[in-house]
């Protein structure tokens, strides 16, 4: 009768030394509330501007512009988007905490600039604050690719980065993603933004292949630091970062030349900046008591 016992606890043994623990359960995904309030560069509140996170719908602005988007993803960069009729649509990249609620500073919207007409089967060229943009022959298709014909509304919106209003409203955080996809600050030298509608007010993109050729005066406020050669940037709203898409020159004192390669976005001509960083330490000196004297002590 021994036997069988000693048999099924050396089993046992055997059994327990070799189960694998079950895996631990993922730790739940942190949250977080974002409020703030959206506005146009008269700090007057921009009603019902859509806002997107992730890709996702995240609601709208209220009648005073305020918004609350809650169940925000935790994140070292949240990009938002913001958008509504007759502005430019924005990207504000949030530092969010851990836990809690981010009160965001104001969004600013900038007013879309009047469009100019072209038509899309002959091409042509538009002048706007600063610069100029043309457009080829056949340029433009609709959102299922097929070629557009007739007139088309192309708006080019320029921000003021020599005006402290005018970056309130520039998209991003000035900052790219460098060649090693380090973080890499940029200092602006010119931006603008991009829209081309058809006669029913649809978005249009630009066929395969086709780029515009502009150029872009940078402000006399600035002109002492533009470089004769400057990157070229286009605002991604997913990431929150500007794209670069290679080198412009000066074809002439402070107006720089290129050609962009997709419209409904942001551009920006950009120079890396060098941050520098200096520790100081403080130390507090009692001047009395270090001061060195010359006179005898009181008796």
């Amino acid at each position: 009768m021994r036997k069988p016992i000693i048999l099924l606890l050396v089993a046992l043994g055997f059994g327990g030394a070799g189960c694998t623990p079950p895996a631990p359960k993922p730790a739940p995904e942190i949250m977080v509330t974002v409020t703030g309030v959206v506005t146009d560069q008269a700090d007057k509140p921009v009603a019902h501007a859509r806002i997107v996170v992730d890709g996702k719908s995240a609601g709208e602005t209220s009648d005073t512009g305020a918004y609350v988007v809650r169940h925000a993803p935790t994140a070292e960069r949240l990009p938002v988007n913001f958008s509504a009729p007759g502005y430019v649509a924005t990207t504000r990249v949030l530092l969010l905490p851990k836990t809690g609620e981010r009160g965001a500073s104001p969004t600013v919207l900038l007013a879309r600039a009047r469009p100019s007409i072209i038509d899309a089967d002959r091409g042509g060229q538009m002048r706007f604050p600063g610069g100029t943009l043309s457009a080829p022959a056949g340029a433009f298709v609709d959102g299922s690719g097929a070629r557009v014909h007739g007139p088309v509304n192309v708006s080019v919106t320029p921000f003021d980065v020599a005006d402290a209003g005018g970056m309130r409203a520039a998209p991003g955080d000035f900052r790219a993603l460098g060649p090693d996809r380090k973080e890499i600050r940029l200092h602006s030298f010119g931006m603008f933004d991009i829209a081309v509608t058809d006669a029913q007010g649809h978005d249009l993109a630009l066929a395969p292949g086709v780029s515009l050729p502009f150029t872009l005066r940078a402000p006399k406020r600035v002109g002492d630091r533009a470089p004769i050669r400057s990157g070229l940037y286009w605002l991604d709203p997913a990431t929150g970062y500007w794209i670069n898409t290679g080198v412009i020159n000066q074809v002439e004192p402070l107006v720089y030349s290129g050609t962009v390669t997709r419209v409904g976005y942001s551009w920006n001509v950009d120079d890396p900046t060098t941050v520098t960083c200096i520790t100081v330490k403080v130390v507090r000196i009692d001047p009395i008591s270090q001061m060195p004297s010359s006179e005898p002590p009181s008796p």
